[in-house]
């Protein structure tokens, strides 16, 4: 093979290699550090020094990762860091690449005082007759798109559907509970009415001897 396409050769593979962001300096991990699976702020920026620290929309501490943008938007990015703010002070990345957006994410533990706890949507008053199903169609979500748990059911129904029978008539009370991932709580209480519904009169045969 020739020198020139030698040379070709690896310009294109040393052109293919992707260099990162590598952590010079970081705080270590706090002795008495409880979590970090709250992202409480995040900031893009674009790269105009190979030596740049990272953090500063963080609180006093944070867990940090950081991410390369592979697109304008950031939308599709690639985790190229992780480091630790403590105190105020910030971590410190060296070989950027110029000219390239970056993307970090701090994650802290969520104060409880700040949470916003979970929301259950559905109706409040049910009507049904006795032998018909009860359906409570509630469905619970979160104003912060938080993990919320499944919907649980105290009181008159343990589900989200009843079949009632005839003996069923009159006013009972379901208890909607559902909690998000950072102990935020919500009740809903749902009234449901059960009438009477009169049954048709059985014919009971009597044997004779």
């Amino acid at each position: 093979m020739k020198r020139g396409a030698l040379l070709i050769i690896f310009c294109l593979l040393a052109t293919a290699v992707t260099a990162f962001p590598t952590l010079d300096f970081d705080n270590k991990q706090p002795a008495d550090w409880q979590c970090s699976n709250y992202r409480s702020a995040e900031k893009t920026f674009d790269a105009k020094f190979s030596t740049t620290k990272v953090g500063l929309v963080c609180g006093e501490d944070a867990f940090i990762k950081l991410y390369e943008c592979l697109d304008t938007n950031c939308n599709n990015r690639i985790n190229v860091g992780e480091a630790y703010k403590v105190n105020y002070i910030l971590p410190q990345f060296v070989d950027y690449t110029l000219k390239t957006n970056y993307h970090y994410q701090c994650y802290v533990c969520k104060n409880p005082a700040d949470n916003v706890p979970p929301e259950i949507s559905g109706p409040t008053i049910i009507r049904v007759e006795e032998g018909e199903t009860v359906e409570l169609n509630a469905n619970c979500t979160d104003p912060e798109n938080d993990v919320v748990s499944g919907i649980r059911y105290n009181g008159w129904m343990n589900s989200q559907t009843k079949t009632t029978t005839y003996t069923d008539e009159g006013n009972h009370k379901v208890t909607l509970i559902c909690e998000d991932e950072f102990q935020g709580r919500t009740e809903k209480v749902v009234q449901v009415i059960v009438k009477n519904n009169n049954r048709a009169p059985q014919i009971l045969t009597i044997n004779q001897r």
